[in-house]
């Protein structure tokens, strides 16, 4: 799986849950799937590496990279 430039996703399928995350934790991807591979959350951050696109979506880590902070200086008259 990591013989490639893009990263956007990768699954296994094992009824083994350590061996599925010894392997998943191996691969060079923005996203991994254990026993499926057409789910997305809400509440999990989707993004790729490699050539697979800049930055990421969804989650509050998706929100971050679409705002910025700004720093308000205020003093009372």
């Amino acid at each position: 799986m990591n013989d490639t430039r893009y990263g956007l996703t990768a699954g296994v399928y094992t009824r083994n849950e350590a061996r599925a995350q010894r392997l998943l934790e191996q691969v060079n991807a923005g996203s991994v799937y254990w026993n499926c591979c057409d789910r997305v959350s809400p509440r999990l951050p989707w993004s790729g590496v490699g050539d697979s696109g800049v930055g990421l979506t969804l989650s509050t880590y998706g929100i971050d990279t679409f705002t910025r902070t700004k720093a308000w200086h205020l003093k009372q008259a």
